[in-house]
């Protein structure tokens, strides 16, 4: 009964809550609603908190910070932008701090403030390593590493990788000829010896230079070494040619189109290949680590079985190679390595005298390795490394259902889970100096982030930060305060700071709405469960209009990116959406925000329920939310109206092609028609390969099902879109053409890419929109 008058009260108050909303003003975005702050961090000494920050609504985001001991905030001179670079924790306990800016190595002087200039060629600096002398450290340049000592002033070369292969001097033959030249004559015999002694004289008065190695055509990658500098890591690596994808740039400066190079498209034959390889630098040798014989390397696919031998292709067991983690007190290193199938993980420690490794850890998922602290693609770094007495390696994994913390002793070769339950471990920091970690989770909710620590002294979990909405945190460097960003489902991102104990005081420190946009207030959109298909409750938003407004019409939103979480308690990266999803339902209708199977946030089930087979299980809860919208909330079935971008793009064409008759009408914005004209990275956890599960794509892309089409459509894409390209929309477009599809229509935004940009893009689009569904829905 109580939950009735909540209802009750939000339909009827919210034609008073939005009255102001006006298309306009939503698609200005944050020149509407106030730019929010982003990319906070500390200051190196703990006293200052940066960030960037529009508070004015000039053409870049500038960086400011709060000074917690003046407590004011200030502009920071784009001259110390510097001080942005200072905060790395590896470099806390010394006098100076390293830093890489626009490809220069720099050293800041903690006592003094002063810069030096280390390293400034025309050949950037890479990226550098600390060792245990604060004052020697290793940096890379020109795919080489070179040790810099301040105490003594010098540089040294310590590699020297060379592309290519060694020339060999002579023949068989000529060996044979320059052996008889000596026997011959006396005179060449002098100028040998002469030459030898030469070379033996240079060797005792010059530095020995670092042995040449040769890598051959392949690629040099992830060169690392570890604290001491006594090994040296590095990756080759094998790229096919592929043919690149284009799009035309049709309004330029010049005048004139262009066609610039974008990505492309997935297919098994662009899968790259790999080889890890040591650097002794002691025993000055080399080595590559055979991981030919990692279990279930060769393993065939499950879904080849669904095929007859010759109409696929064979797969290949090539695997990818994360950065090596290397220890502090031993030889050895940690490993992330993942198959290419997208189906396997090792996780291996690496003995790095003897070249041998051994298993610490190994997941398997018959769909795709992926989820929180465990990556998007078999590329993607995961959370991995030693605790701080490294006995225990820390990592992530789905075993459960859901992605949860694991410890693996050394000692005991035991695992243990440091968390479980239903819930995910979003976000993982490991803090040496407290011996613990601080972890982001959605344990409250699912639709929550909210902030722990995890105390490996005790095993306890303790709540810092808990309640609606989001909390993005930033630990100081002292480990004793937090800065963070907080938002709730209608209050955007603001930055906070308090003490890192639990019931400290919480400062607001900025405040970023617009005077304008603080007059609106919002009703919050109810948060509902919808039963779908498989019976597993699907998570949803619903925007309800007043009683006496209700024109009994409902819009289905579609969010993007498939593995993305909309239907959350915190502010949406969809505000535009969210805004207009406001003013439709504060003039009379319904919608409903759905995170369908195939959505982030609800563990490895849900993650991967649209495997083989996108515009399925995904597909159906928008199916059985739209007979909850007729059943429970008396919507008219004859008005529903559904859209959505990108991934939303794609399922709304889908529901029109497989469903005809059940939604009136729909747009679909820069929608995927065709999931093999994708990419690699996205599209191969999914659906496999085209040329190995060919039905996986087909069952799964709209342009062999838009013969069907039969309710309104509208296109909506840019022109020089170089994620989900403009070629789509025209495949798609002449396939409806040659069926002779009349009701529908396509707008070509010709500077715009995947996100837009201008506002005349965003409301032009949002128009069109709101006026197909004024056609149909009010």
């Amino acid at each position: 009964m109580l939950l009735f008058f909540l209802v009750l009260y939000l339909m009827i108050s919210s034609a008073f809550f939005c009255q102001n909303l006006e298309l306009e003003k939503i698609m200005k975005g944050y020149d509407f609603i106030g730019h929010p702050p982003k990319n906070v961090q500390w200051s190196w000494d703990n006293k200052k908190i940066f960030f960037e920050w529009n508070p004015e609504k000039e053409l870049l985001y500038s960086t400011y910070f709060y000074d917690l001991e003046k407590k004011n905030i200030q502009k920071n001179p784009i001259e110390e932008s510097f001080q942005l670079l200072l905060n790395d924790k590896k470099q806390t306990n010394f006098k100076h701090i390293f830093f890489i800016e626009k490809g220069n190595l720099f050293l800041f002087d903690k006592k003094t403030e002063k810069i030096q200039v280390l390293v400034q060629t025309q050949s950037p600096v890479n990226q550098f390593f600390i060792g245990e002398d604060e004052n020697v450290l290793v940096y890379e340049q020109n795919s080489n590493l070179y040790e810099l000592n301040l105490k003594h002033s010098s540089i040294k070369q310590i590699t020297n990788f060379l592309k290519g292969n060694a020339i060999e001097k002579t023949t068989k033959q000529n060996d044979y000829l320059i052996q008889q030249q000596k026997e011959l004559f006396e005179f060449i015999q002098k100028e040998d010896k002469k030459n030898h002694l030469i070379e033996e004289n240079e060797e005792k008065i010059t530095l020995k230079s670092p042995k040449k190695m040769y890598y051959g055509n392949h690629e040099i990658e992830q060169i690392q070494t570890n604290l001491k500098h006594t090994f040296v890591s590095f990756v080759l690596s094998d790229y096919p040619n592929n043919d690149a994808t284009e799009i035309q740039e049709m309004v330029n400066e010049e005048g004139y189109s262009q066609s610039k190079k974008a990505r492309s498209k997935v297919s098994i034959h662009h899968l790259s290949k790999h080889q890890l390889a040591i650097y002794n630098r002691v025993k000055d040798s080399m080595y590559y680590i055979d991981f030919r014989f990692l279990p279930h390397l060769n393993d065939t696919p499950s879904y080849y079985s669904l095929y007859k031998p010759k109409e696929i292709v064979s797969f290949p067991s090539n695997f990818s190679i994360h950065p090596l983690i290397f220890s502090n007190k031993n030889e050895t290193a940690l490993c992330d390595l993942r198959s290419l199938d997208n189906k396997h993980r090792w996780i291996v420690l690496i003995y790095l005298v003897e070249g041998r490794y051994e298993m610490i850890e190994y997941q398997y998922d018959a769909a795709w390795i992926g989820g929180p602290g465990i990556s998007e693609w078999n590329f993607d770094p995961a959370v991995l490394g030693f605790d701080k007495e490294e006995e225990n390696v820390y990592f992530q994994s789905e075993e459960t259902g859901y992605s949860h913390l694991y410890l693996f002793n050394l000692m005991n070769r035991k695992k243990t889970a440091l968390t479980n339950g239903n819930y995910e471990v979003r976000e993982t920091l490991f803090d040496k100096n407290q011996n613990c970690f601080y972890l982001h989770l959605n344990k409250s909710h699912a639709g929550n982030l909210d902030f722990y620590q995890y105390n490996l002294k005790n095993n306890e979990l303790t709540k810092i930060l808990e309640k609606e909405g989001a909390h993005q945190v930033v630990i100081s460097p002292n480990g004793r305060e937090l800065a963070f960003l907080y938002s709730t489902k209608n209050t955007p991102w603001e930055i906070y700071h308090k003490n890192i104990q639990a019931n400290s005081f919480e400062k607001q420190i900025t405040f970023s709405k617009t005077a304008e946009f603080k007059e609106i207030s919002f009703t919050n959109p109810i948060l509902i469960q919808i039963k779908g298909k498989d019976g597993v409750n699907c998570p949803a938003r619903i925007y309800l209009p007043s009683e006496k407004n209700n024109k009994k019409s409902a819009v289905m939103f579609v969010h993007g990116a498939g593995y993305l979480q909309n239907a959350h308690q915190y502010w949406s990266s969809y505000y535009r959406e969210y805004l207009f999803h406001q003013m439709l339902a504060n003039e009379g209708v319904t919608v409903i925000d759905i995170d369908y199977h195939g959505s982030d946030g609800y563990g490895r089930d849900y993650r991967t329920a649209i495997y083989r087979n996108m515009g399925g299980k995904d597909l159906d809860d928008y199916i059985f939310a739209r007979k909850l919208l007729i059943e429970q909330y008396a919507i008219d079935s004859n008005k529903i109206a559904i859209y959505g971008g990108s991934y939303g793009g794609f399922l709304t064409l889908m529901a029109l092609f497989k469903y005809p008759g059940k939604f009136v009408c729909g747009a679909a914005l820069r929608s995927v028609t065709d999931w093999a004209h994708y990419n690699l990275e996205y599209t191969s956890n999914i659906l496999n390969f085209p040329e190995t599960d060919p039905e996986a794509y087909r069952v799964s892309s709209p342009i062999y099902l838009s013969e069907s089409l039969k309710d309104e459509l509208l296109l909506l894409h840019g022109l020089i879109d170089d994620n989900v390209q403009y070629q789509d929309v025209m495949r798609l477009s002449q396939r409806l053409i040659e069926k002779g599809k009349k009701n529908w229509n396509i707008t070509t935004y010709p500077i715009e890419r995947h996100g837009f940009k201008e506002y005349s893009s965003w409301y032009d689009e949002y128009n069109r929109i709101y006026q197909l569904f004024q056609k149909y829905l009010y």
